[in-house]
């Protein structure tokens, strides 16, 4: 459990370069998978993934380098992103939205 929100976190990072929640929708429109991943953005629960749904959105070396980072194996990070990345672009897409006028947000 504690990695899961690590690994969100990482994700959702904005800091690095090709890296983060830009980055991360421009290749779900890249993969013709935008709007079941902007569907997560709204889900009180988002549904789970697919790992090969997380292997289109981030590239190996995004995977790989996350892996060696939290001391895991690249199947179980892929695994574990199957359920992260979908709360983390929801937990992300709200703290996005509560800093806009509340007319606004999602």
């Amino acid at each position: 459990m504690r990695h899961r929100h690590r690994v969100s976190a990482y994700q959702n990072l904005d800091q690095e370069k090709d890296q983060g929640y830009d980055v991360l929708m421009r290749r779900a429109a890249d993969h013709r998978i935008y709007d079941r991943i902007s569907r997560w953005r709204t889900a009180s629960y988002p549904e789970v993934t697919t790992v090969a749904v997380v292997r289109k959105l981030l590239p190996v070396a995004d995977r790989t380098h996350m892996a060696k980072t939290l001391g895991m194996s690249l199947g179980d990070l892929e695994n574990q992103l199957t359920l992260a990345l979908p709360k983390g672009v929801r937990d992300h897409a709200r703290t996005l939205s509560c800093r806009l006028p509340r007319w606004q947000r999602l």
